[in-house]
């Protein structure tokens, strides 16, 4: 492949705007740009992650990953990949348009929210992780801007997105690459240890954490140092008054999940035969409390998420790349 081209798998014959109309803005980063997309082919809508190659060498190997995974894994849990174009300034994916919202913004417009539907959430994470690890591909950055509804409607399927993290392993691979979101990270991640799978595992324990209770559960008031030291020590609680209404069961499961020995995690395949996953064990008293905390939580989420964004625009600009989407 040529270092013009990154991308072995691209459409050859045709370019992007070719065969879809783009729309609007549905999310940006600091090197990308989500759009909605309109196929000209069948009228059907799609969503469109635009990535800008300038600048962007040492993330080649990211983008690639990202995209070879998504080329591997079929399922009803993780966002589809339907096309890819490439141009010598863009990389164009043309992915299943899930546009039911972010996890923690559609949970805080529930009528009713409880630890079934934290239940259900996590089953249908669960089944695309016992799928994707089957596959053999850890993904890597398990949190909730990375969990989506398919669609606005109640019953909506909850779809897995953005594998950039995502690595192709077997028994033989050695990973140890810090990568991730430390607030979400593993132990033997943070530690740069030699690690597994077992690290989505853990990261969907943090995610459930703060579905149960609307706060992060290794939160210091010193910072990352002192995150990144609880995390390593598995230190967590389950205050009162926050965990009162929680079952004992749910507990019991995130507790597993947020083993710091990831041999005693539970595989994904067996976590998706726990009674309170299964929707069984499970309560469906109302968190008001919870779903009060998690939209507070959401905000001040969001709200670092831009300065991170503005910080890296700056430094970006500093060093004379350009931030110029040309769609």
């Amino acid at each position: 492949m040529s270092d013009t081209f990154w991308v072995e798998s691209r459409e050859k014959s045709r370019s992007f705007m070719d065969d879809y109309v783009i729309g609007g803005v549905m999310g940006k980063g600091v090197t990308s740009c989500v759009y909605r997309c309109k196929s000209n082919s069948d009228n059907t809508d799609w969503a469109c992650k635009v990535i800008q190659k300038e600048g962007q060498g040492k993330r080649r190997k990211v983008i690639s990953s990202e995209i070879e995974a998504l080329l591997k894994l079929q399922h009803p849990n993780i966002v589809q990949m339907r096309q890819i174009y490439e141009t010598a300034m863009e990389v164009f994916i043309v992915l299943e348009l899930a546009d039911g919202g972010e996890l923690f913004d559609r949970i805080v417009r529930k009528g009713h929210y409880s630890e079934k539907e934290a239940a259900r959430v996590v089953e249908q994470v669960m089944s695309a992780l016992d799928y994707s690890h089957t596959q053999g591909i850890v993904h890597r950055d398990i949190k909730p801007e990375n969990i989506l509804y398919q669609s606005p409607s109640e019953d909506s399927l909850i779809k897995i997105s953005d594998f950039g993290f995502a690595k192709e392993f077997d028994e033989k691979t050695i990973m140890s690459t810090f990568c991730g979101t430390i607030g979400y990270c593993a132990p033997e991640v943070i530690t740069k240890e030699a690690y597994t799978a077992a690290v989505d595992i853990w990261s969907l324990g943090v995610v459930l954490y703060i579905l149960l209770c609307g706060y992060e559960p290794f939160w210091d008031e010193t910072g990352e140092p002192g995150v990144t030291r609880k995390i390593v020590k598995g230190e967590y609680e389950f205050e009162s008054p926050y965990w009162d209404d929680i079952s004992q069961s749910a507990r019991e499961f995130v507790i597993e999940m947020m083993t710091v020995d990831p041999r005693k995690r539970p595989t994904a395949k067996s976590a998706l035969e726990n009674a309170w996953v299964k929707g069984h064990s499970a309560q469906d008293t109302h968190l008001k409390r919870t779903q009060e905390r998690i939209r507070e939580f959401n905000a001040k989420r969001k709200f670092r998420a831009v300065g991170r964004t503005v910080l890296a625009l700056h430094s970006l600009s500093a060093s004379g790349s350009s931030e110029k989407m040309n769609v």
